[in-house]
């Protein structure tokens, strides 16, 4: 699929009076991610099957008239047009498992939704999802071209962090229409489109690594610096595993109440390990088996993850159950390294060396 060049749109999008689009508040933007969330969007490979749909599309006058590279009117007659599962980037989108549209993130970033999907976000959930496996692979920069008069695109390209670059000519000049270059650096875009995870009850949003090291170092040495704020190093002693700091992981703060109760380590890769520490005083409210299928489903979505793990120590009930619930399976007996002591006047360099027996689970995303 070569990437779209939208002509001009026969939108009846109109803003409404009063309301400027820079005037969205993080609440609003927070509350409309939690409606997206109802309808599941997530992207795939486009298989032989998605051909019938994407040429029900093209017999769509409003459709056909953002893509100059698909014909108009569509004779069913015609060979249909059989979207290529090896394309770089490129992607069907699903709602709730039906085909909703197609979607290329590459250095050109084109997509386009049906006729019963617009006006829900799921353009916006797309090209989220999208972009942040492209920039994920280390990219730095991504471009579009829109057509002037198509707002409801710009407006799109504009949320997700695209800044107008200028313009580019025209697609065609017996349609007088101007194309306009947008460019979206990988910095823009992470802070438009913050990773941002909402339960009913949690926000998960991620954090600096603060220097010194991974999770298993910041809990029980309380080295937070502000992150959290937690009464003693003891708390830290039903941590689910140990890690020394896993090189590229992220980290994720969990709140509830407008307060950090929590922090998940993610390992990087596309089969990442995964530790989670949730304050012993939300124990036992099914927080965790809240917000941890949350965290992995969005991830999973976002950055097209195989699977994600976690070893947990057999005297660790808790997190075995946690784990259990969330989807994880039990794959194989392993070591697991206990947290250090880091009371005042204790050591514990031994049970470092010797470890803990143990067990790794697995969670299988896509």
């Amino acid at each position: 699929m070569t990437p779209c060049v939208w002509r001009a749109a026969r939108s009846r999008f109109r803003p409404k009076a009063g309301r400027s689009r820079s005037s969205r508040s993080p609440e609003n933007e927070l509350a409309g991610r939690r409606r997206i969330r109802q309808m599941r969007v997530t992207l795939a490979r486009p298989q032989a099957a998605d051909t019938s749909a994407i040429a029900l599309a093209m017999t769509d006058p409003f459709f056909s008239s953002w893509l100059s590279s698909f014909p108009f009117p569509h004779d069913r007659g015609e060979k249909d047009p059989a979207p290529d599962p090896s394309g770089v980037g490129e992607f069907a989108i699903r709602v709730d498992g039906h085909f909703a549209g197609l979607v290329i993130a590459a250095p050109e970033v084109g997509f386009w939704v049906g006729s019963p999907y617009r006006r829900k976000g799921v353009a916006l959930r797309a090209g989220t999802l999208a972009l942040s496996r492209y920039f994920a692979s280390g990219a730095e920069v991504a471009y579009a071209r829109t057509q002037l008069s198509n707002s409801a695109m710009r407006a799109t390209l504009e949320r997700l962090g695209f800044k107008l670059e200028g313009a580019s000519g025209t697609v065609d000049p017996e349609q007088d229409g101007l194309l306009l270059l947008h460019r979206l650096e990988a910095a823009d875009f992470a802070a438009r489109r913050p990773l941002i995870i909402s339960t009913p009850r949690c926000v998960i949003e991620r954090v600096a690594v603060p220097s010194g090291g991974g999770l298993s170092r910041i809990v029980p040495g309380l080295a937070l610096g502000g992150l959290l704020d937690f009464k003693a190093a003891e708390q830290a002693r039903g941590m689910v595993a140990h890690f020394s700091g896993m090189q590229g992981a992220s980290m994720l703060r969990i709140s509830s109440g407008g307060r950090p109760v929590g922090l998940i380590e993610i390992g990087p890769g596309r089969e990442p390990a995964l530790a989670i520490w949730l304050s012993p005083e939300i124990r036992g409210r099914g927080i965790g088996t809240e917000v941890l299928p949350a965290v992995c489903t969005e991830l999973g979505d976002r950055y097209a993850l195989g699977s994600i793990w976690a070893d947990v120590a057999m005297e660790n009930r808790a997190a075995r159950r946690l784990f259990l619930h969330s989807g994880f399976v039990a794959e194989r007996p392993v070591m697991v390294r206990p947290l250090p002591d880091t009371r005042e006047g204790t050591t514990n360099t031994d049970a470092l060396r010797d470890g803990l027996g143990g067990m790794r689970f697995r969670l299988l995303l896509n």
